[in-house]
């Protein structure tokens, strides 16, 4: 369980991190043009499987298995639509597989 927690809050300031970065750009380098959608679109699903790192504890099994395949169902669509990269769409769902196929944490031991 403290390994759980662990990777959730470390995972959470890489995310916090990078998301500094990025806002800081525009400070850094005033007179570049900055080009948010690839960014935005390339940093999405480490946002979602993040969140869902947070969420796991609190749904049942079954209810993070539907979670699971709203967003999945989302993340085809995006592919489909040409806005996310198959690669991280593979990615992406081997990360939610994992996720749902790792031990079930009870919700009062985090």
């Amino acid at each position: 369980m403290k390994l759980y927690r662990f990777v959730s809050y470390s995972s959470l300031a890489v995310i916090l991190i990078a998301f500094l970065l990025l806002g800081s750009l525009p400070f850094r380098f005033p007179d570049a043009m900055i080009a948010w959608e690839p960014v935005v679109l390339l940093l999405s699903p480490a946002v979602v499987l993040v969140a869902l790192l947070f969420v796991k504890p609190l749904l049942s099994s079954k209810g993070f298995l539907l979670l699971n395949l709203l967003l999945a169902a989302i993340a085809i669509l995006l592919t489909i639509a040409g806005r996310m990269s198959p690669v991280l769409l593979g990615i992406f769902f081997l990360a939610c597989f994992t996720l749902y196929l790792s031990k079930n944490i009870r919700r009062n031991r985090l």
